[in-house]
């Protein structure tokens, strides 16, 4: 253990003379545990939709040790890729992968912090905090980002050899690749939105209270690739936009997308009705456990066409028109709300304690 301990020392010394000891070394080392903690939380929606099916949670949270490492193995490839593409032969991949899981060594420091913040802050933050309590925690914050991106930097120089242009070509290339497999993936596989506040406060039943003071926009993970294989089903809770709705180009590159949530009350062919906040399923009243509120929503007899499903929150109080609930096109489904984004849900809205 005293040798991780050493090496991280010299990462933060002297980060390109560390990173050339341990490529001396030719050992994996501590790369790949670190990798797979490293990504380990990135990396738990794409398992949960994968490997969820397959074996439940217990599958998918023991096999993400390995789907981190494959995300590892996939972004090291992506730099090796961009080097040969650019002509450089210098450098050889399992150099790269040997290096980068010591470069995350930043990035697990800033989640163990954000864990201890989060968990340790008072209930209502930022509101309740002075920011002379929170000025030195993003300070601290942001030199563990910019010593994760000087290690990166670093580790590709000492891999391959390049610097000036040619280092700030490659890692440019390598970043068009990665948003290309992000794209992909959020296409297909999975979706991440930020919840507003007011969609939040419409599902507080199905997921944990909401507090009054939440005015934040919440990151969720939404399980995309399932709706590719079948339609959605009454009582699933799902992430939606809005019929006509287009995320903006800085959103796209900053993969900062707007979602909102409800629940499926009713599917293509069913006659939706809500009477006082009381839903009825083709004239009959149905039971609804997870309910709250009762005199907030009216809607009258909807019948639904092939590809429309009917969308509502659980807390009957909050208007359809605050959360774009109603009457929704498949098309505009974004996906079912995963077990990790309620637990994302539960950790960052209710600071680990609901």
């Amino acid at each position: 253990m005293s040798s991780i301990w050493q090496e991280v020392n010299g990462l933060i010394t002297s980060p390109r003379d560390g990173l050339e000891e341990i490529c001396a070394r030719h050992a994996l080392g501590w790369t790949l545990p670190l990798g797979a903690v490293a990504y380990y939380w990135r990396t738990l929606p794409i398992s949960e939709v994968l490997l969820g099916p397959i074996g439940g949670p217990v599958t998918y949270l023991a096999a993400n040790a390995v789907v981190a490492l494959g995300w590892m193995v996939l972004l090291t490839g992506l730099i090796h890729l961009s080097t040969r593409l650019l002509g450089h032969r210098r450098g050889r991949w399992r150099d790269m992968l040997l290096l980068w899981g010591y470069t995350q060594v930043p990035g697990i420091a800033l989640i163990l912090l954000s864990g201890v913040f989060i968990t340790a802050a008072p209930r209502g933050w930022p509101h309740t905090v002075g920011i002379a309590w929170l000025a030195p925690v993003f300070a601290l914050a942001a030199a563990l980002f910019i010593w994760k991106l000087i290690l990166q930097f670093q580790a590709v120089r000492v891999c391959y050899g390049l610097s000036g242009r040619k280092l700030l070509g490659v890692i440019g290339l390598a970043l068009i690749l990665y948003n290309l497999v992000v794209w992909a993936e959020f296409t297909f596989v999975d979706d991440r939105g930020r919840v507003a506040p007011a969609a939040r406060q419409a599902m507080s039943s199905a997921l944990c209270p909401v507090m009054a003071s939440s005015r934040t926009y919440v990151p969720l993970a939404f399980d995309r690739l399932v709706y590719r294989v079948r339609t959605p089903r009454r009582g699933e809770v799902v992430g939606f936009v809005p019929s006509g709705w287009t995320d903006s180009l800085g959103s796209v590159l900053l993969r900062d997308h707007r979602r909102f949530l409800g629940r499926v009350v009713g599917v293509s062919g069913d006659e939706v009705e809500v009477r006082k906040g009381e839903l009825y399923l083709n004239g009959r009243p149905v039971e609804e456990s997870y309910r709250e509120g009762r005199s907030g929503i009216d809607v009258g007899p909807t019948r639904l066409l092939a590809g429309q499903y009917f969308v509502l929150g659980d807390n009957r109080d909050v208007p359809l028109a605050e959360y774009h609930g109603g009457l929704i096109a498949g098309r505009d489904l974004r996906g079912r709300l995963t077990e990790v984004g309620r637990l994302r849900w539960a950790y960052l809205v209710e600071m680990g304690r609901c």
